[in-house]
């Protein structure tokens, strides 16, 4: 199916698509659970958008979390669309969304950045930049210790020496 978006032209196999995300497998982390729970209800026209391409907002090949106070920002999320770029063949597409986020259409062969997925037949990738959630557990230092690299970096801060004094 011929989809034109953008000033771009993607020949998308929906159905192979929509067949990829009923059968790849999902991480089972924290992080990526929160965002299956929640990416629909927080980004309806991004859920909308990657739908027209045949994928499922929540079942992304890899996400990209930073744990900030009561967030979760998700740096990078990508996806897998089974099909190719017809137009521009030789570049990504960028787009932006209604929701500010940016969105990149790459090409998904040999020369380009891999991501998690067993596509043997032509297909493209879908990175959404910056999707940020509400999450009550994030940067709770009871339930999130050792999670995320900014409760890392807390910790780091916050550990006391041998005379009491905080180190910074």
């Amino acid at each position: 199916m011929e989809i034109k978006l953008e000033g771009c032209v993607f020949d998308v196999d929906l159905p192979r698509t929509k067949t990829y995300y009923e059968t790849n497998e999902v991480c089972g982390c924290a992080y990526c659970r929160h965002f299956r729970e929640n990416v629909r209800q927080q980004y309806p026209k991004l859920t909308e958008l990657l739908a027209r391409f045949g994928v499922d907002a929540a079942r992304p090949d890899e996400t990209e979390p930073i744990e900030l106070d009561r967030s979760i920002l998700f740096t990078a999320v990508h996806y897998t669309v089974c099909g190719s770029a017809i137009e521009p063949a030789d570049r990504e597409a960028v787009l932006r969304t209604e929701e500010m986020l940016r969105i990149c259409l790459e090409r998904g062969d040999e020369k380009a950045p891999s991501f998690p997925n067993s596509q043997r037949e032509p297909y493209f990738c879908v990175s959404v930049w910056n999707l940020s959630l509400p999450c009550e557990w994030a940067a709770d230092p009871d339930r999130s210790a050792g999670k995320g690299i900014l409760s890392g970096v807390k910790r780091l801060l916050h550990r006391g020496n041998d005379n009491g004094a905080s180190r910074v």
